[in-house]
């Protein structure tokens, strides 16, 4: 119990800061992102897939802790819809003018790219 404590606190830390980057920002907490001065219409399932890697820009997220993350930890989801689901948000972050600051680690996963990110 107080592991699963332990991990709720630092969620909601985590949850609870405001990012402000080059020509991204993030509020967890209202779940709401702008890129460029404009905000991105983001589904539930495209904003945890642009959150949970910029907390950890500069690292590569795993492509199982990013399903995990957004589907829950007993995921079977094909590695494809994860595919499908980058690819429209890098569409819709390129859209807003911001480039293409995700990118694919082979075989790994995916991570930000700190040189587009931040100032």
């Amino acid at each position: 119990m107080a592991r699963l404590e332990a991990v709720r606190r630092r969620a909601l830390a985590a949850a609870s800061a405001f990012r402000r980057l080059r020509y991204l920002e993030i509020d967890p907490s209202a779940r709401m992102a702008w890129a460029a001065g404009r905000e991105l219409p983001l589904t539930a399932v495209e904003f945890d897939l642009l959150e949970l890697p910029t907390r950890h820009a500069g690292r590569t997220v795993t492509r199982d802790g990013l399903l995990e993350a957004v589907y829950g930890p007993d995921i079977l989801a094909d590695c494809n819809a994860l595919n499908v689901f980058m690819s429209r948000l890098r569409r819709k972050l390129a859209a807003a003018g911001g480039g293409y600051p995700i990118e694919t680690v082979a075989r790994i996963g995916y991570k930000f790219d700190l040189n587009q990110l931040y100032t």
